[in-house]
């Protein structure tokens, strides 16, 4: 199975069900962050599984990571990045038009 990270920071939410195929029940189910994923090159670890705050067994999960796309860049902790362009969706920058309101020329006061 492919997991496509967009943020190593999420969780993974984990639920385990038993095998009955009329009627699956859950046996118990962890969060997982990402990040335990993408570290060393992958995972292979046990984590225990909880069902109504009980412990229900532990469950090993074994995987590989290969990131892709762009390389990770390392970058001085107190960079400032610029604005990102903001595209339209036919794929054309959107341009920033700054226009002024009109100032009233007189105000009405009512009592």
């Amino acid at each position: 199975m492919d997991i496509d990270v967009k943020y190593v920071g999420d969780d993974m939410h984990l639920q385990v069900f038993d095998e009955d195929v009329l009627d699956s029940d859950i046996i118990g189910e962890t969060t997982i962050k990402l990040s335990a994923l993408c570290v060393n090159g992958g995972l292979d670890d046990w984590f225990e599984i909880q069902h109504h705050g009980k412990k229900a067994g532990k469950v090993h999960l074994r995987g590989e990571w290969s990131p892709t796309g762009a390389a990770l860049v390392v970058r001085p902790p107190n960079e400032t990045y610029g604005v990102p362009p903001i595209m339209y969706t036919n794929g054309t920058p959107a341009v920033h038009v700054t226009t002024k309101a009109p100032q009233p020329s007189f105000y009405v006061v009512t009592t």
